[in-house]
Formats: structure tokens, C-alpha cells, sequence
């Protein structure tokens, strides 16, 4: 009886470790599995990425290059309207010193009389 108890043990034994080994295996096969997809995932991500990246770069270089384009513009602008400006005040000053001379001149003729 002691025999077959032993024998009884044994087999459980060994069923018991192969079932642990066949679970050891299809646990080590899942990750595997899930390991694959992951990197996938991922690689498809960073795919995703690096495209909206090229597209964001794309996008900044045209705003970069309309933004530097209107710089120069209104720089030019600026420079206009200050020239324009420097002229009306230059023009300005003549005719306000003309108007003194003309009316310095015609006061001056006034005392001559």
C-alpha cells in the first residue's frame, strides 16, 4: 500500500510539474504575443508621429517664410511713411518759415513807407 501511495505520489508529482511547465509555456508564448503587438503599436505610433511631425515642420517653414515675407513688407512700409513723414515736415517748416519771412518782409516794407 505504502508502494502505490508512492507510485499515487509520484505520478501527481510529475503531472503536477508538467501542468506547471505547460502553463510556464503558454504563459511565455502570451507575452511573446503581446510583446509583438506592443512594438507594433508602437512602431505604428511612432510612424504617426514622425508624420504629423514632417507635416508640423512643412506648416512652420510656410508660416516662417509668409512671417519674413511680411516683415519685409512693412519694414518697407515703415520706411515709406517715415520718409513721407520727414517730407510733410520738411515742407511744413518751409512754409512755416515762409510765412514768417513773407510776414517780416511786409512788415519790414510797412516801417520803410
Amino acid at each position: 500500500m505504502e508502494h502505490s501511495f508512492q507510485e499515487f505520489n509520484n505520478h501527481v508529482q510529475t503531472c503536477n510539474q508538467d501542468f506547471k511547465e505547460n502553463i510556464i509555456r503558454q504563459v511565455q508564448t502570451i507575452k511573446l504575443k503581446d510583446t509583438s503587438e506592443l512594438n507594433k503599436a508602437v512602431e505604428e505610433v511612432k510612424n504617426q508621429e514622425a508624420f504629423e511631425l514632417k507635416n508640423l515642420n512643412k506648416k512652420y517653414m510656410e508660416l516662417d517664410l509668409r512671417s519674413k515675407k511680411l516683415d519685409k513688407k512693412n519694414d518697407r512700409y515703415e520706411f515709406l511713411i517715415d520718409e513721407t513723414v520727414e517730407n510733410w515736415r520738411k515742407r511744413r517748416q518751409i512754409k512755416i518759415l515762409y510765412s514768417f519771412w513773407s510776414k517780416w518782409s511786409n512788415a519790414k516794407t510797412r516801417e520803410n513807407r
